[in-house]
């Protein structure tokens, strides 16, 4: 679901040659060239879905495996084209014409991505709006620095004339070192979501669901919110987190990326 659409069918018509070339016993270095590349991309895979290994944000750990994927993918379209042409060049040509309109409708997704092209899914899912409250977008926090860009520009907008000798204190959900850096300096990092007068939180572990505030911005892309930021101020201390938010572990579920979020 993390690969474009044109990769997928390529991987597959290259598997599908590799099985011709085992079941024909054709020449024998191009079948040793074709099984190396599938296993090498197949093994990894099964072998750590086999013994259950550790795996967490999406595809990070077998992104090794993905130039694999091309080179086989490449290979085959090559392999296609010459099939084709040879026989019926026009349906040749027009195979290609698809391939390009498939390659540039991706390519286009990730332009509109940017510059968070790692959120991105394909149509199998239903693309990044499908993907949404069902897989991993932003897992890393990139989302953060627009996110405090949207707040600085909010507050120069709305408290123009106190803005600048005003301290903030704001409460980041998930790694507050990917917001801190772009903090401005009257704007101070603070763990207690009580005393906080903003909230900064990717939709990861639905973090930006759990302290109750105004939104006031987002990050999103594609309609799909990665981050959001909500404004503390009008909301009574004692209402901001809910109830089940005490019986939470610091060490646990969707807190143990954060900084405690003092009761």
């Amino acid at each position: 679901v993390k690969l474009p659409e044109l990769e997928l069918v390529g991987l597959a018509v290259g598997t599908a040659l590799a099985v011709r070339q085992l079941r024909t016993r054709a020449d024998p270095v191009l079948i040793r060239s074709w099984v190396f590349l599938v296993l090498a991309m197949v093994f990894p895979v099964v072998y750590a879905v086999l013994t259950r290994a550790v795996m967490y944000d999406t595809h990070r750990h077998f992104l090794f495996v993905i130039p694999l994927i091309c080179v086989v993918a490449g290979a085959a379209f090559d392999r296609l084209w010459a099939g084709l042409y040879s026989m019926r060049p026009a349906l040749a040509v027009g195979t290609a014409a698809v391939g390009v309109l498939v390659a540039a409708e991706s390519a286009t997704t990730q332009v509109r991505l940017h510059p968070y092209e790692y959120v991105y899914y394909n149509h199998l899912v239903g693309g990044v709006a499908g993907a949404a409250d069902r897989y991993e977008l932003d897992y890393w926090g990139m989302s953060y620095r627009e996110a405090v860009g949207i707040l600085v520009k909010y507050l120069e907008r709305t408290e123009p004339g106190r803005y600048a000798s005003t301290q903030y204190r704001v409460t980041v959900f998930g790694a507050p070192d990917c917001a801190t850096p772009y903090f401005p300096s009257n704007f101070h990092l603070s763990s207690n979501v009580r005393e906080a007068d903003f909230y900064i939180s990717f939709t990861r572990f639905r973090g930006h669901k759990i302290v109750r505030g105004t939104p006031i911005g987002s990050v999103s892309r594609l309609g799909v919110e990665l981050a959001v930021i909500k404004d503390l101020r009008q909301t009574p201390k004692d209402q901001r987190l809910p109830d089940w938010w005490k019986d939470v572990p610091a060490d646990g579920s969707s807190q143990r990326f954060s900084p405690p979020l003092e009761p």
